[in-house]
């Protein structure tokens, strides 16, 4: 008669707890009822004397390794990862600069989002987000791109300023003609700046065209 007595005034009690003197949360774990004596039945996916063990995708909520490293286990089957560094069910995609590496925009779409905020750039592009193209080994942020003459717009495509020319922009223009040209400043200078001939001795004019008599 005592032990019906306690069971109305207390309910069930397991391991010192019981519903009647405890907050429901606390009595096996808060994710089981508690049945007999120190026995609880636990809830769907938990386990444990007190169902205070569970797993996310195999792996127990309290391994190091849990939601792939990069999240918290806070249920079965549910992790809440690192806040704008991974996501995913399993916290096993990496962001690259706010973008999941699986979007076809990670990276400026010209890499791969290999760790968070780290990308491995494509040949031909490079930056922190693979952002700036390459022009013949130069990207594009370098002064020196584009032999200092032009613009480095897509991998190895060149805009060249006006009186420059060549894939590298690395021709000088002098009238129309490129400054390895034999007939560049009437062949009698060389063309040392766009639409500028430097004469040799004894030659003038804007093309070295003119001879000079003493």
């Amino acid at each position: 008669q005592l032990n019906h007595v306690w069971k109305i005034g207390f309910g069930f009690e397991c391991f010192g707890k019981s519903i009647c003197r405890n907050n429901v949360n606390e009595v096996c774990s808060g994710h089981g009822r508690c049945v007999s004596r120190d026995e609880c039945k636990c809830e769907a996916g938990y386990s444990g004397v007190e169902c205070e063990e569970y797993k996310c995708f195999d792996i127990p909520h309290d391994d190091k390794g849990v939601c792939g490293g990069h999240g918290e286990c806070i249920a079965p089957d549910k992790c809440v990862c690192e806040e704008g560094k991974y996501t995913g069910e399993n916290c096993t995609i990496p962001i690259c600069h706010g973008i999941p590496s699986n979007e076809s925009t990670v990276c400026s779409s010209h890499g791969n989002c290999v760790d968070y905020n780290q990308c491995i750039c494509d040949q031909g592009w490079d930056g922190n987000n693979c952002e700036n193209p390459v022009c013949f080994g130069i990207p594009s942020t370098d002064p020196k791109v584009c032999s200092g003459f032009g613009k480095c717009d897509s991998p190895n495509h060149c805009i060249c300023n006006d009186g420059y020319n060549g894939l590298n922009c690395n021709f000088i223009i002098c009238y129309t003609k490129n400054h390895t040209d034999d007939l560049v400043c009437s062949g009698k200078g060389n063309c040392s700046s766009p639409d500028n001939c430097t004469c040799t001795q004894g030659y003038t004019g804007l093309l070295c065209e003119l001879t000079i008599c003493f």
